[in-house]
């Protein structure tokens, strides 16, 4: 089953990358660390995803887009494990006028390690966010968004600004609760560096021994440096390396009793990723709004 949603996935994005292809990810990561008991306990991510659009209209106002992605977190240690996350998000996106433009999203995820499929195994969400541009320098940042998990809803508020700053050379990108960078400019066109904050929740659906249904909650919060560097106009080859200041696994059983209370908790770890992305964007533009 892993390898036919991997497969479904690659089919839709080449079939319509060729003519609409506005950005190309492909990113590695690795998190080395240790339990509160000193157990060694290591990550590895892969994340790769597209992200497509289209105008709808002649004066390009209004931008249809979709964006597949993969995720696959193989977690070493005293409980090894493998989880997978195949995710189509698709949305509008429509510029008002010069100062507002609003994005309208909805998203179907499958988190789970594959063991098995059903109902509980796939997330449905969405959500929308409004950008307010007040000068060239500053625009701010608002919405929602609500997502189904295994045991309830996700829900939070979107709140951020995108402010350049120092003759143009600084660059503050806010959108919380997910994530904060300060981006400077050392060669225009071609070399960035900065400091970048994340923060991750997720829940998967689990089957273990191929008998009992879990879920396990994940929470991330990473502070990393990073430098971006341009081949070309399109293509930037980016890294990132930091501590990973909290990393929580929670198994959770039927009834939401927590399983693993002395492994639960990871610390001491560093986190280090590579990343290739293709881009249609300016390197000052966001390639993360959602």
């Amino acid at each position: 089953m892993k390898f036919i949603c991997l497969a479904c996935l690659l089919v839709f994005s080449v079939s319509i990358s060729a003519q609409y292809t506005e950005i190309a990810t492909f990113e590695f990561q690795q998190l080395n660390g240790n339990t509160k008991e000193n157990t060694n306990y290591n990550t590895t991510v892969f994340n790769a995803g597209l992200l497509l659009g289209f105008n709808t209209n002649s004066d390009k106002n209004t931008t249809v887009f979709f964006r597949p992605s993969y995720q696959q977190r193989i977690i070493t240690g005293p409980n090894p494990l493998r989880l997978y996350k195949p995710e189509l998000i698709t949305g509008i996106s429509h510029n008002f006028n010069d100062s507002w433009k609003i994005q309208g999203f909805a998203l179907a995820r499958l988190a789970s390690n594959l063991n098995s499929i059903d109902n509980e195994h796939y997330q449905f969400g969405g959500g929308a966010l409004a950008t307010y541009k007040s000068s060239e320098r500053l625009s701010y940042r608002f919405g929602a968004y609500a997502r189904k998990q295994p045991k309830g809803v996700l829900a939070f508020p979107f709140i951020g600004l995108n402010y350049r700053f120092g003759t143009n050379r600084w660059q503050l990108n806010v959108l919380l609760p997910q994530y904060a960078y300060l981006k400077y400019t050392v060669k225009e066109s071609s070399w960035y560096a900065g400091l970048r904050l994340n923060y991750v929740t997720e829940q998967y659906r689990t089957e273990l021994n191929n008998t009992s249904l879990h879920y396990i909650e994940l929470t991330e919060f990473t502070s990393e440096v990073f430098i971006e560097y341009y081949l070309t106009k399109g293509l930037v080859v980016y890294g990132r390396a930091g501590f990973l200041n909290y990393q929580k696994y929670e198994l959770y059983n039927e009834q939401d009793l927590l399983l693993n209370p002395n492994t639960r908790e990871v610390k001491d770890v560093v986190t280090g990723r590579i990343a290739v992305s293709y881009t249609h964007l300016r390197a000052h533009e966001t390639r993360h709004d959602l």
